[in-house]
């Protein structure tokens, strides 16, 4: 009987976009500068569409050295009105850099709890 093959990464595989679940309008951002206040995120992020709620968190890290906190950036969960924005607002701003003082591109994508997020990993 022969085992099977064990999967083999692909040397450059296409960057991995969350499929939305069913009307999913929820998009979860990365590597907000700290600077930027949550209506202008809102004002930003409403060039993509009708914005229902935004919410924002702080990620905060640990100095070694020292032991002191401290905060390099903010993530921000921002629901849409519909799908359609969703989309479009992955499509405008996955990398992009639009907010002064940025020092890495946006993630942007779509939600995913952390159940959902294991399994594709899983996969």
């Amino acid at each position: 009987m022969q085992q099977p093959q064990p999967k083999i990464p692909a040397l450059n595989p296409e960057p991995k976009v969350a499929e939305p679940k069913q009307n999913q309008t929820e998009i979860f951002v990365r590597f907000i500068p700290v600077n930027v206040s949550e209506p202008e995120i809102q004002a930003e992020f409403s060039r993509a569409g009708t914005v229902n709620a935004i919410r924002t968190k702080e990620v905060q890290h640990i100095n070694r050295e020292d032991g002191s906190k401290f905060v390099s950036h903010q993530n921000a969960y921002v629901l849409y009105h519909d799908i359609k924005h969703a989309q479009k607002c992955i499509q405008m701003f996955d990398e992009s850099m639009p907010f002064d003082q940025q020092k890495k591109a946006l993630k942007v994508d779509f939600f995913q709890n952390r159940e959902d997020r294991k399994k594709e990993q899983d996969e």
